[in-house]
């Protein structure tokens, strides 16, 4: 038994006297940053023009034409079965698209994209239930405003910018 409480008494002062040995020689470590000083670079008018030239040139070789709405027109139909809702999508061609994104907003705040390859978009509650019912009316049952935009896709992954948002009219009846 004094054997045991000897090694451990043993191991004990060992621990300590390792642990006071390596606080007492580790450094203080202490870094100074030295100040960083502000850089001010102004460009020649040619330098500017230079590169302004470059980045339109360039644009006009990756952007396609902005498309414009010309329609955007919800109607619900009267059936024997009941009130179907339909909407027309119209924009102007775009010169070397290949086709085109259509993303819709309800007046709830869903959204949907969907890809067409003409200029023109038919969408019916009988084939796509995100326009089903009024799409302004907003979850609470007020109305709000459906939105929609459109973006031309060419090759080369060129495209255009989204067109300028455009309301939905969502009032006909037929």
């Amino acid at each position: 038994m004094m054997k045991k409480l000897i090694a451990v008494l043993l191991l004990f002062v060992m621990t300590i006297s390792c642990s006071i040995q390596a606080f007492a020689f580790t450094p203080r470590y202490s870094v100074s940053m030295p100040k960083i000083p502000d850089i001010h670079v102004e460009l020649s008018d040619a330098t500017k023009k230079a590169v302004d030239n470059a980045v339109k040139e360039q644009l006009e070789k990756t952007i396609l034409e902005r498309p414009v709405i010309t329609q955007s027109t919800c109607w619900h139909g009267n059936y024997i079965y009941g009130t179907k809702t339909h909407l027309i999508l119209g924009w102007n061609p775009v010169e070397d698209a290949q086709s085109y994104s259509v993303e819709i907003t309800k007046a709830d705040g869903t959204k949907k994209i969907y890809t067409a390859e003409r200029n023109y978009m038919f969408l019916s509650e009988w084939t796509d239930d995100f326009i089903k019912g009024c799409l302004n009316e907003k979850t609470d049952g007020s109305s709000g405003d459906a939105t929609v935009r459109v973006r031309a896709h060419g090759e080369n992954d060129t495209c255009s910018l989204w067109s300028e948002v455009v309301y939905i009219c969502c009032n006909a009846y037929y």
